[in-house]
């Protein structure tokens, strides 16, 4: 279900008041709501907002409209909500890169013991090397 955040009119003619509100998007401004989030009067300027219900919301997916993101950006939601996302984002690359390096650690240890084995060249049996002459292309038998 699709979901917006919205206000809803509750004032009397020329007296406008609001409800932040949260509501299926198919349904009317001033029909059945899922949550009420909080309150603003636009003439004197009073919003009262539920921020830890907003964000909630807001990380289901609710959509918010043009003036409700406004209001919701005034109260510093929509900054908490791009931070609680994007740090999750950095957690998890942090935590990828910690694995990687986990990763290559042992193969670093590993390549600093190889090198004193794989330094020396396999030489080859003592019998062979006599018989070959130098420049001559191998044979096996």
């Amino acid at each position: 279900m699709a979901t917006r955040i919205r206000l809803k009119r509750i004032g009397k003619r020329h007296q406008p008041s609001y409800r932040i509100v949260v509501v299926d998007a198919r349904r009317a401004r001033d029909s059945k709501v899922l949550d009420d989030l909080g309150y603003y009067n636009p003439l004197k300027k009073d919003l009262q907002l539920d921020r830890n219900r907003a964000l909630t919301w807001l990380l289901r997916g609710a959509q918010p409209t043009e003036t409700a993101r406004w209001l919701l950006s005034r109260e510093g939601v929509m900054a908490e909500l791009h931070r609680l996302k994007f740090e999750r984002k950095r957690k998890a690359k942090a935590e990828i890169e910690q694995v990687q390096v986990e990763e290559q650690e042992p193969k670093e240890e590993a390549e600093a013991k190889a090198p004193e084995s794989e330094a020396e060249p396999e030489a080859e049996p003592a019998g062979e090397a006599e018989e070959r002459e130098p420049g001559s292309p191998s044979v096996s038998s």
